[in-house]
């Protein structure tokens, strides 16, 4: 609470940031979806395939919601900035995903096979592919200026 509250006339999401996220929710449907079909077309089941590609959207999700924590810094930078309930949100996904694809129950329920390692690997690999995209989309967005300037967000 360092920062004024936000003008009455700025607007809550400009158009720049709207365009941005939805670009960014469009990579990863398309990178989630190139999983499933690679890991379909390496001849793998459609439970692996499910898996793989759920698995790439969680990574993916979380490498967003780091991504976007500062529209002006890098991924990497955001790491410097303490944030415990973004670390327990993250642990308690990772501990969730981790759980849906062990656990046999759990993984009967999402109808998920276990990932071997060639799997892992494109999954891993595509949630990289999509924070590179997210941080590209963001400073070509966004580069090196206040998300709103003006408002109070500019203030941070």
């Amino acid at each position: 609470m360092q920062r004024p509250p936000r003008r009455l006339n700025d607007p809550l999401f400009d158009r720049t940031l709207m365009t941005t996220s939805v670009l960014q929710g469009l990579g990863v449907l398309v990178i989630a979806t190139a999983v499933f079909v690679l890991i379909m077309g390496i001849g793998q089941s459609e439970l692996e395939a499910r898996a793989a590609s759920f698995t790439t959207l969680v990574i993916a999700d979380l490498g967003l919601i780091l991504s976007n924590r500062a529209w002006t810094q890098s991924f990497f930078k955001t790491f410097q900035q303490r944030n415990a309930a973004l670390w327990w949100v993250s642990a308690g996904t990772a501990a969730f995903l981790l759980s849906a694809l062990t656990i046999p129950s759990l993984r009967s329920l999402f109808r998920f096979a276990p990932l071997g390692t060639i799997e892992l690997a494109i999954v891993f690999g595509a949630g990289l592919i999509s924070i590179f995209m997210s941080e590209a989309l963001k400073s070509r967005s966004f580069p090196r200026r206040s998300l709103y300037q003006g408002s109070a967000l500019a203030h941070k």
